[in-house]
């Protein structure tokens, strides 16, 4: 897969670490898979305390990832927005269930990224583990 952007201000980073940051549990796979997902989109690097810092940045400010999205949504075409959309629901799932919070803020990145409702669910169960 070809990266999706560069990410020169970090906008595809800060929508996966307010997945991250979403999660109570604070679990290694969420890490993980921040990490992966990160590199697979922008064929960047990251280490486990840029994630960790990240998810503690993204807590202190909690709309940060909604506005990352929105610019996104103005950049990405379809294809990259169901690439970040897919990453995002990944961060999610990692530690094997998606909470109520999750659940919330991935309905509100499908909508910030132009997403209907049921385009959303779609979404949902083609991503969701069989």
């Amino acid at each position: 897969m070809a990266s999706l952007r560069g990410d020169d201000d970090g906008a595809v980073l800060r929508v996966l670490l307010g997945v991250i940051a979403a999660d109570e549990v604070d679990a290694d796979e969420g890490i993980a898979t921040v990490a992966s997902a990160y590199e697979r989109l922008t064929d960047r690097k990251l280490g486990t305390e840029d994630v960790t810092r990240g998810r503690d940045d993204a807590r202190a400010d909690p709309g940060a990832w909604l506005d990352a999205a929105r610019l996104l949504a103005q950049e990405l075409a379809p294809d990259g927005k169901d690439q970040l959309f897919a990453a995002a629901f990944e961060v999610a799932l990692a530690d094997g269930f998606v909470l109520d919070e999750e659940d919330r803020l991935l309905s509100t990145l499908a909508a910030a990224l132009g997403m209907s409702e049921h385009e959303y669910r779609v979404s949902v169960d083609k991503l969701m583990p069989r």
